[in-house]
């Protein structure tokens, strides 16, 4: 089981005032400062901006912000993908989907969202852009579209991923592909941006899933193959989701049905290989151990995600897919915006935000006072109960 602990965003306010850093109005000020900066001549300084703005908007819940200048935003990193090269588009695409994932899908954003994907989308395919490049590239045009959610064009990103990934998948031959690391990884990253667009396809068109689980099991199937761990766990991990989907279409469908696969993952759980460390092979045993459980017996791992008074509870390889994907998106900021961020509460269906009632704090000189006069009266009731022991011992 997996917990995590959360502070209220009040109670943070509430010690970055005391320990000097900077009130909201501040934060806004630097904010649009950063923003302007971002057309600077100089790489360094746009680079900074790019990272403050990201590690702002991931920490904190700046809705209002944003929103009132979301065009105003929006064209920035527009003109940010045109005009940047190397280092500033993979800043900028993690942007715009910190962006997205505040302001959600609207009628007046969706279209511009749309056009950034479409522009991230040429980059995703560019192979003269720097392969980190393209895994950030990859990573927020998943993200966008599973936020937006248009049915027909998820299932048109999903065959862009496809497309880059499927080139870690056996060759005629019947050998594996072994790509550089920065490439392996940009697989990687695009199945499983392709897997969190199948669980929203699933969650709207059901009939939709099974037929593109059908038509690329047997290719993602190759890839438990790969000489790659990351793409090796991904392709392990989509392979659950693609059996969960089937069982909740079909209640005839047991694991038998899954035989061979299930033959494949024992398999891959003695593996010794030689050229794998210790550390990679435990991983590997430790992911698919999760993975044979779930496609044979149907169980997920629970995990239990704690913030302030309430709890996310993970019952499901989609959800933790889902999951997994905002906590790449915000970091240690996943838990501000479980509590106050209206998209990922509509998603993971939390409900309304909470109103946090916090108590006054009390102050340091009043508590000290306080903590004298109970001493004192704790002292006066001991001392009468000691006499009162001393007359019945007399």
């Amino acid at each position: 089981m997996t917990s995590s602990s959360f502070r209220s965003g009040n109670a943070s306010d509430d010690y970055q005032e005391e320990s000097g850093i900077l009130d909201t109005h501040n934060i806004e000020d630097q904010l649009v400062e950063a923003f302007d900066s971002l057309t600077a001549k100089s790489a360094k300084t746009r680079l900074i901006s790019f990272e403050l703005i990201r590690k702002t908007l991931a920490e904190r819940y700046m809705v209002e912000f944003i929103y009132n200048r979301k065009i105003t935003v929006l064209d920035a990193m527009s003109r940010s993908i045109k005009r940047s090269k190397g280092q500033d588009l993979g800043y900028a695409a993690n942007l715009i989907s910190i962006i997205c994932a505040t302001i959600g899908s609207s009628p007046e954003t969706d279209p511009i969202f749309s056009e950034l994907t479409s522009q991230l989308l040429v980059l995703l395919v560019d192979q003269t852009v720097q392969p980190d490049v393209r895994t950030k590239c990859a990573r927020t045009i998943a993200l966008c579209t599973f936020i937006i959610g248009v049915d027909g064009y998820l299932e048109q990103v999903m065959d862009r991923l496809y497309a880059v990934f499927s080139a870690s998948c056996a060759k005629g031959d019947g050998t594996m592909p072994n790509p550089s690391e920065q490439i392996a990884l940009l697989h990687s990253t695009c199945l499983q941006g392709w897997t969190l667009l199948l669980t929203a396809v699933s969650n709207s068109t059901s009939n939709v899933a099974i037929d593109l689980i059908e038509e690329y099991m047997d290719k993602i199937t190759e890839l438990l193959d790969s000489p790659h761990l990351d793409v090796k766990i991904s392709a392990g991990e989509t392979i659950a989701i693609m059996c969960e989907i089937i069982k909740s279409q079909n209640e005839d469908v047991t694991s038998d049905d899954f035989d061979d696969l299930c033959d494949k993952i024992r398999e891959i759980m003695t593996e010794a290989q030689k050229s794998r460390g210790k550390k990679d092979l435990r991983q590997q045993r430790s992911n698919f151990r999760e993975i044979l459980a779930a496609i044979e017996e149907g169980d997920v791992p629970n995990l239990i995600i704690k913030f302030g008074r309430e709890r996310l509870v993970l019952e499901s390889w989609s959800r933790r897919r889902q999951y997994e994907a905002f906590c790449e998106l915000f970091g240690a900021g996943i838990n501000h915006h479980l509590a106050e961020n209206e998209v990922l509460r509509e998603i993971f269906n939390l409900g309304a935000v909470m109103v946090h009632m916090d108590l006054p704090r009390v102050k340091r000189s009043d508590n000290s006072y306080e903590n004298m006069v109970a001493d004192k009266t704790r002292t006066k009731n001991l001392r009468k109960l000691r006499d009162k022991r001393a007359d019945v011992i007399e």
